[in-house]
């Protein structure tokens, strides 16, 4: 392993890692997403931490090379919904746009499957990333909104115009929570990465 490997490749270099990264996403998308872990965690709502599953779409896509693991992501999502539905959270988004957010984070997939294999250590591996993931969060949040807009019966006397001007203000915390996420990601990878190293070389 030459010292210009990518995270991605380091923490997938052994049959272990993928599978606990695997939990480890699955574990961030529903303790951030469903009102379950709240409520029956005994965890303060003050305390939760915001949704982090465009983050962890993003870093499946970056970090596993098994691409049917998205099903599994998609079907968690799904169902810390539900069971944040049946807990008495309102189901006021839970319109016939809602199948839209199936096309909206495998863009958030396919932006991490993008930045696969670069260098993110180096600066153009790092302007590659920043990019797919601004482009993508953008594409996500224009297909989430744009979708509900359209398909959820909830403003049909609205324009687009005034839709947009209203929406477009939220896209910055989009933005903001996916990379504070991957950002902690990357750091605690580059901490394992670092460990892995020096072990592996007292070992030798």
């Amino acid at each position: 392993m030459t010292t210009r490997s990518t995270l991605g490749s380091f923490l997938s270099s052994t049959t272990t890692v993928p599978w606990l990264l695997s939990f480890a996403l699955l574990a961030l998308l529903i303790g951030t997403r469903s009102q379950f872990v709240v409520e029956h965690l005994h965890f303060s709502p003050a305390l939760r931490a915001p949704d982090a599953t465009l983050a962890v779409f993003f870093l499946a896509g970056l970090w596993l090379a098994s691409a049917p693991f998205v099903l599994v992501l998609l079907g968690a999502a799904a169902l810390a919904d539900q069971i944040a539905f049946a807990g008495g959270v309102p189901d006021w988004c839970l319109t016939p746009a809602y199948v839209c957010l199936i096309p909206a984070y495998l863009v958030m997939w396919f932006a991490g499957r993008y930045c696969r294999g670069a260098d993110l250590m180096s600066a153009a591996g790092a302007f590659r990333m920043i990019g797919a993931l601004a482009i993508g969060c953008l594409i996500e949040f224009i297909i989430s909104s744009g979708s509900f807009f359209l398909w959820s019966g909830y403003f049909p006397a609205m324009s687009a115009g005034e839709y947009w001007s209203k929406t477009i203000g939220y896209y910055p915390s989009y933005l903001g929570w996916a990379a504070v996420y991957i950002a902690a990601a990357l750091a605690v990878a580059s901490i394992v990465r670092a460990f892995r190293s020096e072990t592996a070389q007292q070992s030798n």
